[in-house]
């Protein structure tokens, strides 16, 4: 998830995350590849 907002710099939560994964098998091992998704949101000042 801290991926995901150094890709996006304007937004400042990460809100309902969701992974998936998937895993690829190779004659010697696997690998293991997880995507997350999210709605990203940001956060208002507030007036004293």
């Amino acid at each position: 998830m801290h991926d995901l907002i150094q890709k996006n710099p304007g937004y400042d939560l990460v809100m309902f995350p969701q992974f998936t994964s998937r895993r690829k098998w190779f004659g010697v091992g696997s690998k293991t590849e997880v995507v997350c998704t999210a709605k990203l949101a940001k956060l208002k000042a507030t007036r004293p």
